[in-house]
């Protein structure tokens, strides 16, 4: 899900038709859909050339025309679905793949420049911080931290007992992970050191976001939404009512 200008572009993972569909914020009203994979799709997000790109489970990545709809470009590489999908400084697409490769892309020619494949599951997560590195979240517990300077794999941030499942990064430039086990930490990228571990949630994390009162907000499958002071640890609200 992201908005853009006006409209609120909606996909579904369990939506195995691949449709992309958009609506007008401000009226509330449906506007179009585009019918854009043969499955699920799991990333999006828009180019600075006011493009939708789309990652979808049938390990293809689509780059579409958003006032028509129609596709510019495929994208063709990944063996397995599309996790994640980032843009780089340098307008190159970064995606993370079910194939355990992470893939970086011309986005004008569609063709691959590097492949990263460090990693020994699933990669679900990618982000890029303030040094311009790249950090991959993985099924196989682990973070991994990518020169992107020169495309090369520089140091693993190990801790999680579970899949990192999402990631981002504060104003500090300190990275915060979500884990199937059911905390998040907080890293410092540079030493590699975890200097917090946020204990709460009784199911996997899925998602987290920073609010203006530069607070952590994390989502779960325990149904829970919790707010947390991040220089402290400490959850300042439990939000309910989910069922």
């Amino acid at each position: 899900l992201i908005i853009y200008k006006d409209e609120l572009i909606f996909t579904s993972v369990y939506d195995d038709m691949g449709m992309i569909i958009f609506w007008n914020l401000l009226t509330g009203e449906y506007k179009r859909n585009i019918s854009a994979h043969s499955n699920s799709i799991r990333a999006l997000l828009v180019n600075k050339n006011d493009e939708l790109i789309s990652g979808s489970d049938d390990s293809t990545i689509k780059i579409w025309n958003m006032t028509t709809g129609d596709y510019r470009i495929t994208l063709s590489g990944h063996v397995s679905e599309i996790m994640s999908l980032i843009i780089n400084k340098n307008d190159e697409l970064i995606s993370g793949s079910a194939d355990r490769t992470i893939r970086i892309w011309n986005m004008t020619t569609g063709q691959i420049k590097k492949i990263l494949s460090e990693h020994s599951s699933n990669v679900n997560s990618l982000i890029i911080n303030k040094n311009h590195e790249l950090l991959s979240g993985s099924s196989d517990r682990l973070i991994k931290v990518w020169d992107m300077t020169n495309e090369s794999f520089k140091k693993n941030l190990a801790g999680h007992n579970g899949l990192v499942i999402t990631l981002i990064v504060n104003k500090k430039n300190e990275l915060i992970s979500g884990s199937a086990d059911n905390t998040i930490k907080i890293w410092n990228t540079t030493t590699g050191e975890c200097i917090r571990t946020l204990v709460g949630h009784s199911g996997q994390v899925n998602s987290l976001v920073i609010n203006e009162h530069d607070e952590l907000i994390s989502g779960s499958s325990d149904k829970t939404i919790k707010v947390w002071n991040m220089t402290t640890g400490e959850c300042k609200r439990n939000l309910t009512g989910h069922t």
